[in-house]
C-alpha cells in the first residue's frame, strides 16, 4: 500500500507533446493541421506514448492526404519525433514538408451530348484548360457551373455520365474526363392557380 501511494502520484502526470509542421503556408498550412490526428490530439490528457507512436506514424500519410486537394503529389516529408530529455521536457514532432509542384492538367475530355448539345448556354471548353494547376475546389466549381446550366435550361434529367480526375504519377500530368447528357428540355405547361382571398 505504501509502494502505491509513491508511485500513484507519477503514473498520472500526463505526457506533454509539441507538433510542428513547417514548410507550408495558407490554406495548405491550415488543411494539413486539420486533418492531422497529431496536432488535433495533441493536448490529450490522457495520450499515453503507443498512442502517440501511431499517431506518428500515420502523420505523414495524412499531410499528403491534406495536401491532394491542392495538386500536390509529390511531396517530400523530412520527419522526426524526439523523447523528452528530462521529465519535464515534451514530445516534439517535427514534420518539414516540401509540398513541389502542382500537378497540371494534360488533357481534358469533353462531352456535351443529348438533345441540349447546341444549347448555347453550355461552355464549348471545360472552364478549366490544359496547362492549369489541378485544384480540385476549382474542378468542383466547375462542374457545378456547366450542372447549374443544365439545370436553368430545364434539362431536369441531365445525367453526368462520365466525370474523373485521373492523376497519371510518371508523366506528372492529370486527365479530366466530364461526360454530360443533357436529357430532353422540360417546358412550363399549364397552371392553374386558384384563390379565394386576392382581388382578380
Amino acid at each position: 500500500l505504501l509502494m502505491l501511494s509513491v508511485l500513484l502520484p507519477g503514473a498520472a502526470s500526463a505526457l506533454t507533446l509539441e507538433v510542428e509542421v513547417t514548410g507550408l503556408e495558407g490554406q495548405q498550412q491550415t488543411n494539413v493541421l486539420a486533418l492531422l490526428a497529431l496536432y488535433q490530439e495533441r493536448n490529450d490528457k490522457e495520450m499515453t506514448v503507443p498512442r502517440l507512436r501511431a499517431l506518428y506514424g500515420r502523420a505523414s500519410e495524412e499531410i499528403r492526404e491534406a495536401l491532394a486537394p491542392f495538386g500536390l503529389y509529390r511531396v517530400e516529408i523530412d520527419s522526426s519525433l524526439t523523447e523528452p530529455a528530462s521529465d519535464a521536457a515534451p514530445w516534439v514532432a517535427r514534420f518539414d514538408v516540401n509540398p513541389g509542384e502542382p500537378v497540371k492538367i494534360g488533357r481534358i475530355d469533353y462531352q456535351i451530348t443529348g438533345p441540349g448539345a447546341d444549347n448555347p448556354r453550355f461552355p464549348k471548353r471545360f472552364p478549366m484548360k490544359v496547362g492549369d494547376p489541378l485544384i480540385h475546389a476549382d474542378y468542383e466549381r466547375a462542374k457545378s457551373s456547366i450542372l447549374n446550366v443544365a439545370s436553368d435550361e430545364g434539362y431536369i434529367n441531365a445525367n453526368l455520365a462520365r466525370h474523373l480526375v485521373l492523376i497519371d504519377p510518371v508523366a506528372y500530368e492529370a486527365i479530366v474526363e466530364f461526360h454530360l447528357e443533357t436529357g430532353e428540355q422540360f417546358y412550363l405547361g399549364q397552371v392553374e392557380f386558384k384563390q379565394d382571398l386576392l382581388a382578380d
